[in-house]
């Protein structure tokens, strides 16, 4: 490129350009860890969110599934046996804790009554979530990271 090219390439991104001073480079600088810092945070979120998702696809496996509905009149049979030794207890010690019973029996009931419908909904909103966050377009590279990919969208703009 001649001096010509370049000085005209220098009028042309006249207002994008500045001269360099100490104060606006250490802020640019402090800026820049800045953002790379709330990069590193995002990439771990990200990391954790694509294990938490590792996770669900692992309970819905077909062969996860089946050895649950295998083992699960053992279950059942437990939880009958258990029900049948809290009333052995109730009914021939003297000194059992009726009141603490009840409210142990009132959580289980409690917990085993919304855990199912709330895993369900969890699982919906997180299946939405990545129904929404997959879409095609929204990030060009697909094998960066969202803060990667963030990043590069900014920088062409």
């Amino acid at each position: 490129m001649a001096n010509g090219d370049v000085a005209s390439k220098l009028e042309e991104f006249q207002d994008l350009l500045s001269i360099s001073d100490l104060v606006s480079d250490a802020l640019r600088s402090v800026g820049w860890l800045f953002v790379r810092g709330l990069s590193f945070i995002i990439d771990g979120l990200e990391q954790i969110t694509n294990d938490i998702l590792l996770l669900k696809t692992f309970f819905n496996n077909p062969q996860v599934v089946e050895f649950v509905q295998t083992i699960q009149p053992f279950l059942y049979v437990i939880l009958a046996g258990s029900f049948l030794f809290t009333g052995y207890l109730m009914i021939f010690q003297k000194k059992f804790d009726r009141e603490g019973f009840l409210i142990n029996l009132f959580i289980t009931l409690l917990v085993l009554g919304l855990l199912s419908p709330t895993m369900v909904k969890t699982s919906e909103f997180t299946d939405t979530a990545i129904t929404s966050f997959n879409q095609d377009g929204m990030y060009e590279n697909q094998d960066h990271t969202l803060s990667q990919s963030v990043l590069q969208k900014m920088y062409m703009i």
